[in-house]
């Protein structure tokens, strides 16, 4: 019920004009989103339900879900007397009290005000990691296949130095645990910073990020007090007029907060031996020969270091994944505000278990039709 209050009070708000005192309206809102309905069948076992991250070992159990959890509804701001543009938006991805699947969840609150060539933000956004996302329905962006991505509670400053290149550094929240974790046990934010450059149809961008855990108490087994996150990527897109190419490439340490190291975030994973470093990346390609018609093709990886893995293994083998990966390709047709998209992905997913000091694969493959109207 709550939930069901605070998405009307939303809604409100973005239909109800703000005024000043003279009569003239300060604050504009215009209300956005987008009615998502997604229908999948996964021939193999896979794990997060729609999201389908990993391939889980076992028997074949094929399944079939329906869902519109994914839809979006969201307001942009704009308050001219002060000088600021926000956004508030949320999805109903959000399982946070057990007790339904279709938790409101808040991906973006935050304000922005303009300084010439530098602006400020401060709320909820995208973390620093390479702007690039593929293009895919799934709502995980390939995350723990390849593609780096967050959103967090940060103090962003940005600079354009000119129209070839920016520069963003920010302040911000040091887990994606909306709850007291060994992130905020460290007493420090994390630091994160990309550079920006767009050379005609080529834009390129480097990203940094910086952050730190600490145990308030030494886990048994645990040789280090705390664990830090290092974490280097790239980022491109090219744009071939009816092609565009895109991708990322990284490596770091302890990257879980970024959806990546393939979810190898116990405290003995971290905690040990400096850690789990890992690399991977994507690539995307899109071909979109008209306005009604587009197609996307991509294939991602997350590789953590073997010997990291083994080093800090489980005896629980599905808790020690050694590489997952994905390749999707989709077929779009847009017909005024309504978008049908056709999706194939397949995902492998290597563990390794420690009873038979060897690894083993599962395979999935997940095909989705999803309709989502605009507004």
């Amino acid at each position: 019920m709550k939930k069901t209050l605070a998405a009307a009070a939303l809604f409100a708000m973005a239909t109800t004009p703000a005024w000043c005192g003279d009569g003239e309206s300060a604050l504009s809102a215009k209300l956005y989103g987008s009615l998502k309905t997604d229908f999948l069948y996964v021939d193999g076992n896979s794990t997060n339900n729609e999201y389908a991250i990993f391939s889980a070992p076992g028997a074949p159990n094929s399944t079939f879900r329906a869902s519109v959890r994914g839809s979006r509804l969201g307001v942009n701001l704009a308050e001219k007397d002060l000088g600021l543009t926000g956004k508030v938006e949320t999805d109903f991805l959000g399982v946070t009290d057990g007790g339904t699947l279709t938790d409101l969840r808040l991906r973006h609150a935050y304000v922005e005000k303009s300084f010439g060539d530098l602006s400020v933000l401060v709320g909820q956004t995208w973390s620093l990691t390479p702007a690039e996302l593929p293009d895919t329905v799934n709502d995980y962006f390939l995350g723990y296949s390849g593609a780096l991505w967050n959103r967090s509670a940060q103090l962003r400053g940005t600079y354009k130095l000119n129209d070839m290149f920016t520069f963003a550094a920010a302040v911000a929240r040091p887990t994606k645990t909306l709850t007291d974790n060994n992130g905020t046990t460290a007493a420090m934010p994390g630091a994160q910073a990309r550079a920006t450059a767009k050379v005609g149809s080529l834009q390129m961008s480097v990203s940094g990020i910086w952050e730190r855990q600490k145990q308030s108490a030494m886990a048994a087994g645990t040789t280090s007090s705390k664990a830090d996150t290092n974490l280097v990527a790239l980022g491109l897109t090219y744009n071939l007029g009816q092609f565009t190419l895109s991708g990322q490439a990284w490596m770091g340490r302890n990257v879980d907060d970024f959806n990546a190291g393939a979810a190898n975030s116990s405290v003995a994973n971290i905690y040990n031996n400096g850690g789990i470093r890992a690399k991977g990346g994507y690539a995307a390609l899109k071909y979109k020969p008209m306005d009604q018609f587009y197609a996307n093709f991509m294939c991602g990886i997350d590789k953590p270091y073997d010997s990291d893995v083994k080093a800090t293994a489980s005896a629980t083998s599905t808790s020690n994944k050694l590489q997952n990966g994905t390749c999707l390709a989709n077929l779009n047709y847009v017909y005024s505000k309504v978008i049908t998209t056709l999706e194939f992905a397949h995902n492998e997913t290597e563990y390794y278990d420690t009873s038979i000091a060897n690894s083993y694969t599962s395979k999935s493959n997940r095909m989705q039709m999803t309709m989502k109207y605009l507004f």
